[in-house]
């Protein structure tokens, strides 16, 4: 076989590649072609430390009404939530549905504990 013999797939995929060339890309970071579904939970402190963990790796929950805690295990870190009134948080992690956990700003607490839960700690531990 001759080799300078192309086939239009070759021409069809070679101008395929060059149609994306117009993007920047950096080299030193490697990116998915889009966003994808996968469900983390983003934990956030007053000090903008942040930190997030993949909801597929949760393995338990648990809620204690007499500590006001939230105890999430994951396969490599140990969450512990302390606030008030968490109980429909809790509710809200059997379905995966909590995106971001703020601690809250002890400056800034709020007076009114009737309406919202408030996360006064969130302690990770990693195994």
């Amino acid at each position: 076989m001759n080799p300078d013999f192309k086939l239009n797939y070759d021409l069809m995929k070679d101008n395929a590649e060059s149609d994306s060339s117009d993007a920047i890309v950096d080299p030193t970071t490697d990116l998915y072609p889009s966003a994808s579904n996968t469900r983390t939970l983003c934990l956030a402190w007053p000090d903008g430390r942040r930190m997030f963990l993949n909801y597929a790796y949760l393995i338990s929950g648990e809620y204690s009404t007499e500590a006001n805690t939230i105890t999430l295990i994951f396969t490599t870190h140990n969450v512990v939530i302390r606030g008030n009134k968490l109980k429909e948080l809790f509710e809200a992690f059997t379905l995966q549905i909590p995106q971001r956990i703020v601690e809250a700003d002890p400056r800034y607490e709020v007076i009114d504990y009737e309406l919202f839960h408030t996360i006064a700690q969130i302690l990770v531990e990693k195994f």
